[in-house]
């Protein structure tokens, strides 16, 4: 395969004498069948070739992992002085290696729980990781953000050194959440403090910290009320679904995608994890599979949403044999598309429409979606059933964003008498 990327005999022979020179082999023939263009390979060899050089070098195993990769990645490539290869961006470097590691990288046990290292923040990471898994049964999405918060309180505390947690104070996760709640939201400090109180009850299942330190976890106050959902008036929702080009295949499969969160209010995980058995054209329904609440729930389809995921299907999706119903378009092709993806399509159709202003998420055509329900009529029980709320406190806020029915409602001002 390497002959289909390189002309040159001098870089091929050079890359199959590489330290990681089958596997190198094996990554061009991957992403040749990916669909990626001979440009973006070669740079992508180039930067799995300097990683097996510096590997080489150390006279390490081949059996590497994450841990090694980002040890690459931090320590060598700022610092790279390599005369045979040019240090290449972190990102882009990241990005190969991250498709390097299907072939090299240390496969990790389910079943096992355990690592060797338990003094490195990457190795009590992958435990509290394996614990919200097998344990607690959270979401993907639950387990990545208490991941993320989870490395950040033991990088400050301890930094490179090795983990003690008998030296774990009270004051150490009150400091942490007392941070958050001065510089962010009050939601971004509950959730920093959901995440770290999660962790040390992990440490404390594990015996290796008191139980009280989870107890010293501040709790932040938040209404849920207290605040109005960002929505969209009709005006709005108009200049946002007509923005995508339903003239491309790409401009389809994103306006099936945006109906399906306008008019059924669905996550934006929800919407990636379609698949076309899913959809009962007969009966116009679609089912709703797992999900944050891990319940499968039926839906109608409606004719616009429909409508649109047919244009897609006739005239759009790649011919393939996934199951899935959205897929991407370019390399690597025919994969599932990620939740970054779905949401940088969203951000796009913002910014064509001229509505970025306060909006980068999708979660508010979720919202738009549950005000416009309950503004024509639907209850709160029925709009809780529609967005896979266990309960209609959930759904409640929406009657705050209802203007015409609190229009209806309000007391007339009082005259003034003369």
């Amino acid at each position: 395969m390497l002959d289909c990327c390189f002309r040159r005999a001098r870089v091929r022979n050079r890359i199959r004498a590489n330290p990681l020179g089958m596997e190198l082999e094996q990554l061009a023939a991957y992403l040749l069948e990916r669909g990626y263009c001979q440009g973006t390979i070669q740079q992508y060899l180039q930067a799995a070739e300097h990683f097996g050089r510096w590997i080489g070098r150390r006279r390490r195993s081949k059996r590497v992992d994450e841990s090694i990769v980002y040890r690459f990645l931090d320590e060598h490539l700022p610092r790279c002085r390599c005369q045979v290869l040019r240090a290449s961006s972190r990102i882009q470097t990241r990005a190969a290696l991250k498709h390097l590691l299907r072939f090299i990288g240390t496969p990790k046990s389910e079943g096992s729980g355990e690592i060797a290292d338990v003094t490195s923040v990457d190795g009590v990471v992958h435990l509290f990781d394996q614990y919200m898994h097998n344990v607690c049964g959270l979401a993907d999405a639950t387990r990545q953000y208490r991941r993320r918060y989870a490395r950040e309180f033991l990088s400050l505390k301890y930094g490179r050194r090795a983990i003690d947690f008998r030296r774990l104070r009270p004051i150490d996760p009150m400091d942490f959440v007392a941070d958050y709640a001065v510089r962010c939201s009050p939601a971004t400090a509950q959730v920093a403090g959901s995440s770290l109180r999660c962790l040390l009850r992990f440490l404390q299942w594990k015996g290796w910290c008191d139980g009280q330190l989870a107890e010293a976890v501040p709790g932040v106050p938040h209404w849920e009320v207290s605040s109005l959902p960002k929505v969209m008036n009709e005006q709005e929702l108009q200049r946002f679904t007509e923005s995508f080009d339903q003239s491309t295949a790409t401009g389809r499969r994103d306006y099936a995608m945006a109906r399906c969160m306008t008019d059924l209010g669905l996550r934006v995980s929800d919407v990636i994890r379609l698949c076309l058995s899913d959809i009962d054209w007969r009966n116009a329904t679609l089912r709703i599979a797992g999900g944050k609440s891990r319940r499968t729930g039926i839906l109608p389809l409606p004719r616009c949403v429909g409508e649109a995921i047919a244009a897609y299907l006739c005239d759009g999706r790649p011919s393939s044999q996934r199951p899935e119903l959205f897929l991407r378009h370019r390399a690597p092709l025919n994969d599932p598309i990620s939740k970054e993806l779905a949401r940088g399509a969203m951000r796009r159709a913002y910014k064509r429409c001229g509505l970025s202003l306060g909006r980068t998420g999708t979660h508010i055509l979720r919202h738009t979606a549950a005000s416009q329900m309950h503004e024509r009529g639907a209850s709160l029980k029925q709009i809780a059933d529609v967005l896979g709320h266990r309960s209609i406190d959930t759904s409640k806020v929406y009657t705050k964003v209802n203007i015409p029915m609190l229009a209806a409602v309000a007391l007339p001002w009082p005259e003034v008498s003369s």
